[in-house]
C-alpha cells in the first residue's frame, strides 16, 4: 500500500523531533569531537521515542486517550492539518536540544564519569584527550623528538580530530651547559606532532571554565556552584522580557486568558462537554458574538497553549521593531483578515454554516514578519529574535506543505487563516512597513 501524503508527515513528525534536539545541542555546545553517525542516529532516535512520549502522554492528559494506531496517525489531521500541535513539538524538540546543550558544557557526564571512577580502583587523568589537556594549558613544557626542552606561554592548539600540533609565544630552550632556560628568538614557536614526545603543564590558564563561567552567568560563585542552584539567571531573562517593552502582546495574551476562561466557564454551566462544542457552537446561535470575538476563540486547552506559546516566542521580541500604535493596528487587522480568509477557504468548498476562530493567523504573520524583517535590517540579533527567525522558517515550511497533505478540495483542505497571517506578515516585513527605528 502506497504512503499517503499525510502519513509521510506523520512519520516524519514522529522521527524528526529527536534529530532536532540532538541538532540543537551540537550547535549549542560547539561540540568539536568527531561523533560517529550511528552515535549520532541511535541518540537522535533514543530521544524521539523521549520527546513523543512526553508529547503524547501531555495530550491524553488534556484532550483524552489515544485508543488505536489509526487515531495516533490521523492526530495530525483531524479536524484538519494541525500545525499547532507540530509547533509543540519543534518547540519541545528545541527545550530538549538545550537542555543537552546546557548539561554538555557544564560537563555533567565528565562530572558522573568522574564519581563512577572516584569509586572504583582506576587512576584517571581528567587532563586527557589533548584538546581537554590544553584548553586549561597557560604555560606549557614540551619535549620534543630529539630530547630537546622548550617552554613557553601557549597561543593556540589544534582542535579535536586534527595532528597534534602547538605554538607557544616566547619560546625558551633549556641549555644543559647553562642549566637554564635561554631566549630562542622570535615571538612564537609552533611544534608539529612529528616534533612532539611530550607535553608537560607548567601553568595552569586563570581564565574560568565552561562550567564556571556557566555558573556565574546563572549568579553563582565557584563555592555555591556545586551545591546550590541559581536562579538570578532565570529572573535577568524574565527582566529582559520586562524591559523588551512588549506590552500590547501582553495584554492579547491577557485578552486571551480571559476569553478563554469565560469558554470554559459557559461550557461547564450550559453541560456542553468540551470548549470545542461551545466556540463552534456559538457561531450559529450568536454570530453577532462570535464574529467579532473570533480572533480571540480557541476550542481546547492546548489550542490555548499554542496561541500562548506562540505569542511568547514571535510577539515578544518582536514588538519592540514597531511604533505601538502600527503594532496594535497590525494585530487587529491581521486577526480579522486572517479569520475572513479562512472562513472564506472553507466556504470555498461548503455551503453550511461556518466556524472559523483562533489567533494563530496573527502568529503566522508575526512570524512571516521576523523571517523577512530580522536578518535583512538587523546584525548582532539576540537569541530570542533568532529563534523567532527559526519559527518564520517552520511557518514558511507549514504553508507550502499544507496544499500537499489534503484532504483535497474540502473545507479542511487549506487553512486559510495560516497561510494569509503568514503572507501578510511577510509583506510588511519585507517592505518596512512597521516603522522600525532600531
Amino acid at each position: 500500500m502506497a504512503l499517503l501524503p499525510s502519513d509521510i508527515i506523520f512519520y516524519v513528525v514522529l522521527i524528526a523531533p529527536g534529530f532536532v534536539a540532538v541538532m540543537t545541542a551540537v550547535s549549542l555546545a560547539a561540540i568539536e569531537n568527531d561523533i560517529s553517525q550511528s552515535v549520532l542516529l541511535i541518540w537522535s532516535l533514543v530521544s524521539s521515542v523521549v520527546i513523543d512520549s512526553l508529547f503524547l502522554e501531555a495530550y491524553q492528559s488534556l484532550e483524552g486517550p489515544i485508543e488505536s494506531f489509526e487515531a495516533l496517525r490521523s492526530l495530525f489531521f483531524t479536524p484538519f492539518f494541525r500545525a499547532d500541535l507540530i509547533l509543540i513539538i519543534l518547540g519541545l524538540s528545541v527545550v530538549v536540544g538545550v537542555v543537552y546543550a546546557v548539561g554538555i558544557l557544564a560537563d555533567l557526564p565528565g562530572r558522573l564519569r568522574r564519581s563512577i571512577q572516584s569509586t572504583a580502583h582506576i587512576k584517571y587523568n581528567p587532563r586527557q584527550p589533548w584538546e581537554n589537556f590544553m584548553k586549561g594549558a597557560r604555560s606549557i613544557r614540551v619535549k620534543t623528538s630529539d630530547d630537546e626542552l622548550y617552554t613557553g606561554d601557549v597561543v593556540e592548539w589544534s582542535r579535536a580530530g586534527k595532528p597534534k600540533e602547538v605554538r607557544i609565544e616566547q619560546p625558551y630552550r633549556y641549555s644543559l651547559e647553562e642549566e637554564d632556560y635561554e631566549w630562542v628568538g622570535g615571538e612564537s614557536m609552533l611544534f608539529l606532532e612529528e616534533d612532539i614526545d611530550r607535553v608537560m603543564l607548567r601553568e595552569e590558564d586563570e581564565r574560568p571554565s565552561v562550567f564556571q563561567r556557566i555558573t556565574s552567568m546563572l549568579g553563582l560563585s565557584s563555592e555555591e556552584s556545586d551545591e546550590t542552584v541559581g536562579i538570578s539567571g532565570l529572573k535577568t531573562g524574565l527582566q529582559q522580557y520586562k524591559e523588551s517593552d512588549s506590552t500590547i502582546t501582553y495584554l492579547l495574551m491577557i485578552l486571551l486568558a480571559a476569553v478563554f476562561l469565560i469558554e470554559i466557564l459557559v461550557t461547564a454551566f450550559r453541560g456542553l462537554g468540551t470548549v470545542q462544542i461551545f466556540a463552534t457552537g456559538v457561531f450559529g446561535v450568536y454570530p453577532w458574538i462570535a464574529w467579532p470575538l473570533s480572533p480571540v476563540l480557541h476550542k481546547g486547552i492546548l489550542h490555548f497553549a499554542a496561541s500562548l506559546v506562540g505569542l511568547t516566542v514571535v510577539g515578544l521580541p518582536i514588538e519592540r521593531h514597531w511604533t505601538r500604535k502600527r503594532y496594535t493596528v497590525f494585530l487587529v487587522l491581521t486577526g480579522y483578515a486572517t479569520i475572513l480568509a479562512g472562513a472564506a477557504m472553507l466556504g470555498t468548498f461548503s455551503d453550511q454554516q461556518l466556524a472559523f476562530y483562533g489567533t494563530s493567523g496573527i502568529i503566522y504573520a508575526l512570524a512571516g514578519y521576523s523571517l523577512t524583517h530580522l536578518p535583512r535590517k538587523h546584525n548582532g540579533l539576540d537569541l530570542v529574535e533568532m529563534f523567532a527567525i527559526f519559527i518564520g522558517f517552520v511557518a514558511l515550511v507549514s504553508v507550502l506543505v499544507d496544499p500537499f497533505t489534503g484532504p483535497y478540495f474540502e473545507p479542511r483542505w487549506i487553512n486559510g487563516g495560516h497561510m494569509s497571517g503568514f503572507l501578510i506578515g511577510a509583506a510588511v516585513g519585507w517592505f518596512e512597513l512597521s516603522g522600525c527605528d532600531l
